[in-house]
């Protein structure tokens, strides 16, 4: 795959690879750890029916909303018909708008979110996450139960240079902030899954940490260079929660 160094605006190298703003070197503040308690007990690939989707599962009784999420199955793709994603009707992906334009959380929790916090996580022996690629979705599951659906973004696919990368990888470091002065593209909440080039992170910002609102209105279909971009909130959500070395399984 074609790498190019690029200057940045922290204290990280990027470099052009995957995502196309991967993280080459980690700044002295990324964080990391050991692999979170019960990491290495979650599904292989084959168990949990990654490719099949999200078989229609339901919240309890007395579920909490957490960044967004009324009861039911995932709703359509943002901006999939009238109303969609509005958060009107049961199923509807709840996006909630805030002063940065975009600051939306197209997510659904199906769990109390008492239940979504780091501590909570680390306490479930068969945690993973389920990126299905074909749905544009990432889903946070304890074996077949869905905690949490959250709408991304993942690489336009056109060329390898563009293709997010399918498989099981692992969780690993993480930062609040990155910028790429080449693409003229940040993020903020950078997680990373495979190696320090392919990352979860919000959709996409210029360096003034403002959103881009014409990358953002692609929440929910392939957009990227080869990350999982999610909704600011949900990024914020999982750099908070996700613990360190989760099982993450992409797959189309």
């Amino acid at each position: 795959m074609r790498r190019r160094r690029v200057a940045v605006t922290m204290a990280l190298s990027l470099t052009l690879a995957g995502c196309g703003m991967g993280v080459a070197q980690p700044s002295p503040g990324a964080q990391s750890g050991p692999q979170a308690s019960g990491a290495s007990g979650a599904p292989s690939a084959d168990q949990g029916q990654p490719g099949g989707g999200l078989a229609s599962p339901t919240k309890p009784a007395g579920a909490v909303q957490g960044q967004g999420g009324n009861a039911g199955t995932p709703g359509p793709a943002p901006g999939a018909g009238p109303g969609a994603g509005q958060g009107h009707g049961p199923g509807a992906m709840q996006q909630t708008m805030g002063a940065g334009g975009g600051m939306r959380a197209d997510s659904e929790d199906f769990v109390p979110a008492s239940q979504l916090t780091m501590e909570a996580l680390k306490q479930r022996k068969n945690l993973w996450i389920d990126c299905n690629l074909s749905q544009q979705r990432v889903y946070i599951k304890d074996g077949n139960q869905v905690l949490k659906v959250m709408a991304t973004s993942s690489g336009l696919d056109t060329n390898p240079d563009n293709s997010t990368p399918r498989g099981t990888f692992q969780i690993g470091q993480r930062d609040t902030w990155f910028y790429n002065a080449q693409e003229k593209e940040g993020a903020m909440y950078w997680v990373s899954f495979k190696g320090l080039e392919f990352l979860f992170h919000s959709v996409p910002m210029d360096q003034n940490q403002q959103i881009i609102q014409s990358e953002a209105d692609k929440l929910g279909q392939k957009a990227s260079h080869g990350c999982l971009r999610l909704s600011v909130p949900d990024a914020k959500w999982f750099y908070d929660n996700i613990p360190p070395g989760t099982k993450v399984v992409i797959h189309d």
